[in-house]
């Protein structure tokens, strides 16, 4: 009965000192602390999602176009290529896998030259491959054999030629004639144009058909290498395992390839992260300075409350409620709105520019269509709990040794 009714005083006095008498709201204090809160969380879990949602376009972009591993003879071509082409094929999580052929060059017609990086690939694999025949516009895949040629669009634009056009490609294969050693020179006709807004293969890419790849590069029956497409991009590394295990072959992944990218972006939002935290720690600081003050003006009503028997533990109770209750408001409105926000931040987008008449996402600036959020569950957790436990340190530090007043000197001067 004695315990309920101490519970029972905490609780009352603790919602007594957050609201003042006869009024609805909290303490005015109380309420921007609360949206202090709120608002470096909210922050926090937006950026958080939109850096998310940067990289993992990213990727996908990185990825779409391009291999997850890539498998390299030991030697200067691939002579048995099919054969280890079948014993990838049996290894989990290797979704398909299809031989290229791959080299430089450059390409050139009557008004300009450019220089490409010439990739041999059948109609079949390209076919498989959506997000490279979706890249593909003014052709027909079937028709894709002989001695065809698909462009990037703005190598196709700065030798401005269209489909039907020829050009003329040319590779450091010497070629013996009557006239002495001179680079191999074939006339290819443009059989389609890439337009993948990627800028590797708008700018520098040209495709060829893989029988005519090799013939160009002197190939014979053999291959440049394997790509591979998995299931899984993340788990690249047990894939090459088996590979090395029972072939002798040179392994790369697109992890290695963009390690560069992949280790600026992990750098960038971290930096972000930590920066970001700098305002949930300033923001918790106001609920030690909301405590304090609100200490310091019930002082009276402290030096009553002991006169009646009150301990000083249970005074600090009181304030501790008072603490937990501005960082509980704080953290339900803050992961609201911010994961409201993140869900909907394209929407917004397009609101804020529609209301100002402005772009704030120029796709031929950023090559981004729209701006991505990836939510994640781990983010919101982990900044919940930064919140809880740096509101918990500022409330534990706000009533640390502020609740001792000494009855009778404060109520004589009060």
């Amino acid at each position: 009965m004695i315990d309920n009714l101490k519970k029972n005083i905490v609780i009352y006095f603790g919602f007594r000192f957050l609201k003042p008498k006869d009024k609805i709201l909290p303490n005015l204090s109380v309420i921007m602390s609360s949206l202090a809160v709120s608002i470096s969380i909210a922050i926090l879990i937006i950026v958080m999602s939109v850096m998310n949602g940067f990289t993992a376009e990213l990727i996908e972009k990185i990825l779409g176009l391009n291999s997850h591993i890539s498998i390299y003879s030991r030697q200067d071509k691939f002579e048995n290529f099919k054969q280890v082409q079948e014993n990838i094929n049996k290894i989990k999580d290797v979704k398909y896998s299809f031989p290229v052929i791959s080299g430089s060059g450059m390409v050139m017609n009557d008004e300009s030259s450019a220089g490409v990086f010439i990739k041999g690939i059948s109609k079949d694999d390209i076919r498989i491959n959506n997000d490279l025949s979706k890249s593909i516009i003014s052709t027909n895949i079937e028709n894709f054999n002989g001695f065809k040629i698909i462009l990037g669009k703005n190598i196709a634009r700065q030798l401005n030629v269209k489909r039907n056009d020829k050009i003329t490609l040319i590779v450091p294969i010497v070629a013996t004639t009557m006239f002495g050693a001179i680079p191999r020179q074939v006339q290819l006709k443009v059989n389609g144009i890439i337009n993948s807004n990627s800028q590797q293969y708008d700018n520098y890419m040209a495709i060829v058909p893989f029988e005519t790849a090799q013939v160009i590069f002197n190939l014979k029956n053999d291959a440049s290498a394997i790509e591979i497409i998995t299931k899984n991009p993340e788990k690249v590394e047990d894939i090459e395992h088996e590979i090395t295990k029972k072939n002798r072959v040179f392994v790369s992944d697109w992890k290695i390839e963009n390690n560069a990218l992949i280790h600026a972006l992990n750098v960038e939002s971290n930096v972000m992260n930590l920066i970001l935290s700098l305002f949930v720690i300033i923001s918790t600081f106001t609920i030690f300075a909301v405590i304090r003050m609100m200490i310091k003006s019930k002082e009276r009503e402290i030096a009553i409350l002991k006169a009646h028997g009150i301990s000083n533990k249970q005074i600090s109770r009181m304030f501790f409620l008072v603490g937990l209750t501005i960082c509980f408001i704080g953290m339900i409105l803050g992961n609201i709105f911010g994961i409201t926000f993140a869900l909907n931040v394209d929407n917004i987008r397009i609101f804020i520019e529609n209301l100002f008449h402005t772009k704030l996402l120029d796709g031929d600036v950023y090559l981004l269509s729209n701006l991505p959020s990836k939510l994640m569950i781990g983010d919101i957790i982990k900044t919940n709990l930064f919140a809880f436990t740096m509101s918990i340190f500022c409330v534990w530090l706000s009533i640390k040794k502020n609740t001792k007043i000494d009855i009778a000197s404060t109520l004589r001067n009060n």
